[in-house]
C-alpha cells in the first residue's frame, strides 16, 4: 500500500518470509526511505526476541551509513 500525507510518501508491505529454520509473517512500514515500524511473527522467534537487543539504536545507524549516499539495504548484504 502507498499514500502520501504530510508530504511524505509511506508505504507498507507484508507477507511471508522464508528463513533458514523456517517461516515468519512480516510487515514493514516506511515513511519516505526510513522504516517507521516493523513486526516479525514466528512459531520459531520468542515474542520478546528483540529486547535483549542493543539499548540503542547507534549500531543501526553505523551499519546503515555507507558512501555514497546508499543506506545499504538488504540486497548490499545489510541484515539487522
Amino acid at each position: 500500500m502507498l499514500n502520501y500525507a504530510d508530504g511524505a510518501k509511506r508505504t507498507e508491505s507484508s507477507g511471508k518470509v522464508r528463513f533458514e529454520k523456517g517461516e515468519a509473517t512480516l510487515e514493514l512500514v516506511f515513511r519516505d526511505d526510513q522504516i517507521i515500524k516493523f513486526n516479525i511473527e514466528s512459531e520459531r522467534i520468542p515474542g520478546d526476541w528483540f529486547k535483549s537487543g542493543p539499548a540503542d539504536t547507534s549500531l543501526y545507524r553505523q551499519r546503515g551509513d555507507v558512501p555514497g549516499g546508499d543506506r545499504g539495504g538488504a540486497s548490499k548484504g545489510a541484515s539487522l
